[in-house]
């Protein structure tokens, strides 16, 4: 269980629709226990938390978590950077979960270049492609 988290879209100042050049995106996903699953697109540009932070500097960005209440960016850094996870039992099964035990006791995404792409930090992972 865990919650997703967003950039919402920026929409017309005169109709109120969304941009298409500035569509919401999909942030990442936060889940107990987990570094942060931060959602990367190279094809869009964002290869890191540092590209994330530009986009939510941007005039009317907005965080938004998948219930829509609104995140500071500085909550969603927090999130993001702030984690603390236990110490998982000698029976949790990092094979079958392509994790590997981390900086205070999270788990995290094994790099494999497909879905994990990396490691910034030991609190989050950067993950490609879709996921929720």
């Amino acid at each position: 269980m865990g919650t997703n988290y967003y950039l919402e879209g920026e929409k017309c100042s005169h109709c109120g629709q969304e941009l298409p050049d500035r569509p919401r995106r999909h942030i990442g996903k936060s889940s107990a226990g987990w570094a942060f699953s931060l959602h990367v697109d190279p094809d869009a540009g964002i290869h890191s938390l540092k590209d994330w932070v530009r986009l939510w500097d941007a005039p009317g960005a907005r965080i938004v978590d998948e219930y829509g209440e609104a995140v500071t960016p500085y909550e969603m850094l927090c999130t993001i950077v702030m984690r603390a996870g236990v110490a998982h039992l000698h029976d949790f099964d990092h094979r079958s979960n392509h994790s590997e035990l981390t900086f205070n006791g999270l788990v995290r995404a094994q790099e494999d270049g497909r879905h994990c792409s990396g490691h910034d930090h030991a609190t989050w992972s950067h993950i490609l492609g879709e996921f929720s």
